[in-house]
């Protein structure tokens, strides 16, 4: 049996993950001068799904060992590293500390720290490849209700989206198959929560592929860390061919939930 080593999951932590994993962040709300408002939609994954992605991948193999946080103004930043297999990466969070309400006050944002973490956790990771195809996703228009300050969609209205992103970005969605070094179960039979298989080594058919830039089959480089670092002081992201990818446990059970006997409906 093949060690486990980072080599052996590269291409695992690349892999995509499942459209109904990603969310978005609304910015830069405006109204049309038809009256309708609408806002760029920034797509991302929650930090939960990093952490079951090297769980699933690498459980005991990762850590996140602690760094001071320190503020430049009314920002929090927080540098995060993340540890896997004693490879280190380091970037950068950052929220502000407080900010106005509405009716104009200051008020305290209590939840600084964990945006802050949260954001440097994920940027990290994709200096290991994983979650670093998001970048390369569209950022789109669509509507917003400007009462709410959230977008104006159901959840299947957000799950349409994402597949149209993947697939504008030539995002390929593997086929559901058996991959070496996996462990297959039938997934009718498991709790929602739970994935499908626990990677022994990660190895790939030659048939799947995530293919990132259309026609090129290679990723290239977006730096998340914020201006008021020192560039000096963010570890180096490699530039490299986008690997290819075996399917992890919760986007399997996703595909087949949701294919029907022609593929993935995307609209």
């Amino acid at each position: 049996m093949t060690a486990l080593t980072l080599a052996s999951i590269e291409q695992a932590l690349a892999q995509p993950f499942a459209p109904v994993d990603i969310k978005y962040l609304p910015k830069s709300p405006r109204q049309k001068k038809s009256g309708e408002w609408v806002c760029l939609a920034l797509p991302y994954a929650d930090k939960r799904a990093y952490e079951d992605r090297l769980n699933d991948l690498a459980f005991g193999y990762w850590s996140t060992p602690h760094n001071p946080p320190y503020a430049i103004g009314n920002k929090l930043i927080i540098p995060v590293t993340v540890t896997l297999f004693d490879i280190e990466h380091t970037d950068y969070g950052e929220a502000f500390a407080s900010s106005l309400s509405r009716k104009g006050e200051l008020r305290e944002e209590e939840n600084s720290a964990t945006v802050a973490y949260s954001q440097g956790f994920r940027r990290a990771c994709a200096q290991f490849r994983l979650g670093r195809y998001l970048y390369l996703l569209p950022s789109v228009w669509v509507p917003y209700d400007a009462t709410t300050r959230a977008f104006a969609w159901t959840e299947e209205q957000r799950l349409q989206h994402t597949l149209r992103l993947y697939k504008k970005a030539n995002v390929l969605l593997p086929e559901p198959r058996q991959v070496q070094g996996w462990r297959s179960r039938d997934v009718s039979e498991e709790p929602a929560d739970k994935g499908c298989g626990f990677p022994e080594t990660a190895p790939l058919p030659k048939q799947t592929a995530v293919s990132l830039v259309p026609g090129s089959g290679t990723s290239s480089s977006t730096s998340g860390s914020p201006a008021s670092v020192p560039p000096e002081s963010v570890a180096p992201i490699h530039q490299e061919a986008t690997p290819k990818s075996p399917v992890t446990g919760r986007f399997r059970r996703w595909i087949r939930v949701n294919r029907n006997g022609s593929g993935l409906s995307v609209s």
